[in-house]
């Protein structure tokens, strides 16, 4: 207590039970963390949390909750009630004694997945730090579409879950479905919807990236699906033009091998034929050839007559937006092969995803910390960014395929059901994903979303999965959150995470000198044994710094050993 007052140190207490020596009247009855709740911010809470909407009640999950009656404190001392219940119970509220600190209790239980928690944990830091602390907090929201040009399988209704013949689970791309690709109309009506989502401040920068695999781009129906040959006859490609500036495009491949594992460059052991039709350099170089000619090393190794010759054949279609390091390898392979990445590395490549839900395998899977990605232990110069995969399946076009495959996954055919995924609603599914999608946005978390071609198809002219789970998602988080969203490229994606792995090992330290002074200061150290690093300081602003959500963060170089004192203006 002594130490607070002196230094004007704000105290937290998370999760407590009242006690009137903390400004609440002890608890006369509780909720269990089997029931749901609800309670209404105050007036004050909105000054206290100025990135929370605090017009909208804070729903309770899975947490026990203390309730205690509102307590009138002694003269002299203040109760600032910040959350309260229908009955007037307080659930939240900063006490503040005549002689001690300013106390911020809550009654209510808490762990890093409840979203209670994520709603309120950014601002009870801020708070306790009177908003001065290292670090930094953004959120986020991107999301990369796969297979960008080519065709891929379609999941209709009707799909029988087991394969007549070996009575296994029928294959997600079973040469039995039908197959799907977009068409000009779903790009104007994606475009549209885009540009309206970016109107709104909070998401000006919100912007799709494309993985396009260009063999889908030069007229060939095995890999458009349309009924003739031709580039004149696809007006996904001869409309080009009118869409492809308003989105970031990264190669994907030049024609989707299965796996990038086992190909090669120019080897002795390796293909015979002139240009080579299996190797890294047709994947990677013609794709570049494809996306911006030869001014970036692209060039066009395809020797496939049906590609080639089809009018008007392999063209460059000079994207706006185009990144020749960034690469989706089609289905996260090649990153854990012995050579190939240090081909992808040779042609360029120094950008790639992993898949979180992969687990155990070297150079793939999760972040090994929060918001830091994996490097390639074959090819150091490769950085790879973690992608989630989620419930809107590749091989989806609407909402109705995506509920038949759901139940074909989780149903008792083939079995065993899982209930209750094997009767759930396609609503349902759209409400679990979103829900999901907004946990993750409330962590800060940077991994990028995935999504395929399919998921934007205009199922009713204007609307696709995509924009239905982004609407609904950013939805949700206006009623949670008031802070703008970044949306990130691969290659910013990649190069956060490396400088966030970068301030973790710096191991900095920081002080606020000269509390309660007109002049403090704020003193940040990198210990000698540690690497240098760029440091993040939220609420320092200094020259340079940068604006987000009205709070000043400084980004300030400090080398091995060095100290920096900067003035907190």
């Amino acid at each position: 207590n002594s130490y607070e007052t002196t230094f004007h140190v704000r105290q937290v207490n998370w999760f407590f039970n009242p006690t009137p020596d903390y400004g609440f009247n002890y608890s006369a009855s509780s909720v269990p963390s089997t029931s749901t709740y609800t309670a209404n911010f105050t007036a004050a809470a909105a000054s206290i949390f100025p990135n929370i909407n605090t017009t909208t009640p804070l729903h309770f999950s899975g947490a026990f909750i203390y309730l205690a009656p509102a307590y009138t404190p002694a003269s002299g001392n203040t109760v600032t009630p910040l959350l309260t219940d229908a009955s007037g119970n307080v659930l939240s509220a900063i006490y503040t004694s005549s002689t001690g600190p300013e106390i911020l209790s809550q009654t209510f239980d808490s762990n890093q997945y409840l979203k209670h928690n994520l709603v309120l944990a950014y601002g009870l830091l801020n708070w306790a730090t009177k908003g001065v602390f290292l670090g930094d907090y953004h959120v986020y929201a991107a999301a990369q579409v796969d297979d960008f040009f080519i065709n891929d399988a379609e999941w209709v209704p009707g799909t029988p879950c087991t394969n007549a013949g070996s009575h296994d689970r029928t294959a997600s791309d079973d040469p039995s479905l039908p197959t799907f690709r977009l068409k000009a109309a779903d790009m104007t009506a994606l475009t549209a919807w885009q540009n309206s989502l970016q109107s709104d401040p909070m998401f000006t920068g919100f912007k799709l990236t494309m993985a396009f695999n260009g063999v889908g781009t030069v007229g060939n129906k095995d890999w458009t699906g349309l009924p003739v040959d031709g580039v004149a006859n696809d007006d996904l490609v001869t409309s080009l033009p009118s869409y492809e500036q308003y989105y970031h495009w990264v190669t994907h491949t030049y024609d989707h091998p299965n796996t990038l594992n086992g190909l090669h460059k120019s080897d002795v052991g390796g293909d015979t034929d002139n240009p080579q039709v299996d190797s890294i350099d047709l994947e990677l170089l013609t794709n570049l050839f494809v996306a911006s000619g030869t001014t970036q090393g692209g060039m066009m190794l395809d020797v496939d007559p049906s590609d080639i010759t089809a009018p008007a054949g392999v063209a460059t279609l000079n994207f706006t937006d185009f990144d020749p390091a960034a690469m989706v390898s089609p289905g996260v392979t090649g990153l854990n092969d012995l050579v190939v990445p240090q081909y992808l590395y040779q042609d360029g490549i120094r950008y790639v995803v992993s898949d979180t839900s992969v687990i155990g395998q070297p150079n793939n899977g999760p972040n090994p910390s929060p918001n830091v990605g994996i490097i390639n232990s074959y090819a150091p110069g490769i950085y790879e960014v973690p992608r989630y995969p989620n419930s809107i399946y590749y091989n989806a076009a609407n909402w109705n395929d995506i509920q038949a495959e759901f139940h074909c996954i989780y149903g008792p055919d083939p079995g065993p059901a899982q209930p209750p995924y094997d009767s759930v609603t396609a609503p349902q599914i759209l409400d679990y994903t979103t829900d999901t999608f907004v946990v993750n946005m409330l962590k800060g978390d940077m991994d990028p979303q995935m999504f395929h071609q399919p998921n934007l198809h205009a199922y009713d002219g204007v609307n696709s999965l995509m924009s239905d789970v982004y609407n609904q998602t950013f939805t949700k988080y206006k009623a949670l959150y008031k802070l703008p969203v970044l949306s990130l490229t691969l290659r910013q994606l990649g190069d956060s995470m490396q400088a966030r792995n970068a301030y973790n090992l710096a191991g900095a330290t920081g002080t606020i000198v000269g509390v309660g002074s007109a002049t403090p200061s704020v003193s940040v150290t990198v210990p000698a044994a540690n690497p240098g690093a760029v440091i993040s300081i939220t609420g320092l602003a200094s020259n340079g710094s940068e604006l987000y959500g009205g709070t000043n963060i400084s980004h300030i170089q400090i080398n091995q050993g060095q100290t920096v004192t900067l003035p907190l203006q």
